[in-house]
């Protein structure tokens, strides 16, 4: 995993324990704020032909520049939330940080997890984006929907091999560590077949 910032590590240093070990870090896809950013950049177009259309009208004008102005203010605030989210996945559990004043942790310890998927549609296909849907046993969750994750299926394949690693290491030969309990020979699953 490639090291996150270090103001996002600072920031992740608050919220993890020291038996934890950071999986991954990631931000949602840049789709989740393509839209915004279209639309202003969509109002400006707009407002540069408007303008020439109504330049005789100083009052229609400032309207104008205000509403684009509302409309850029609202795309840097959803660039910021976007900068400022993050999805985390640790070798206990996953963590959803939102929030740009008021900060929200959702968590949920991966010996919880019931259930896990993902849906990606034909847009997320093609552009590299999932939903992931987590289900505990509990009622209610904290934790439920993560919305444009980004590499769904590699991150799908690291909060699953997290989830279901061993609980204790392995000796170099394959063997359970001594004191383990288990004097039986460790067979090692033949990762090849899909290559015959």
């Amino acid at each position: 995993m490639a090291d996150p910032p270090s103001d996002t590590r600072e920031e992740l240093l608050r919220y993890l324990t020291p038996s934890e070990r950071v999986v991954f870090v990631q931000h949602e896809h840049w789709i989740a704020v393509a839209e915004p950013i279209g639309t202003a950049a969509g109002a400006f177009v707009v407002l540069i032909w408007l303008l020439g259309v109504f330049n005789n009208s100083p009052g229609l004008t400032n309207v104008l520049v205000i509403i684009w102005f509302v409309v850029l203010g609202r795309a840097a605030y959803r660039v910021v939330g976007w900068r400022r989210d993050l999805f985390i996945g640790t070798s206990k559990r996953l963590l959803n940080l939102s929030g740009i004043i008021s900060r929200t942790l959702a968590t949920m310890p991966l010996s919880k997890v019931t259930d896990m998927s993902y849906i990606r549609s034909p847009w997320g296909k093609l552009l590299g984006y999932g939903t992931f849907r987590v289900e505990s046993a509990g009622q209610d969750q904290a934790l439920g929907t993560i919305k444009w994750v980004a590499n769904p299926d590699e991150t799908y394949r690291k909060i699953i091999g997290e989830q279901f690693k061993p609980a204790t290491r392995r000796a170099p030969d394959g063997r359970p560590p001594a004191g383990s309990g288990s004097q039986l020979p460790v067979v090692e699953p033949d990762d090849t077949w899909w290559r015959r």
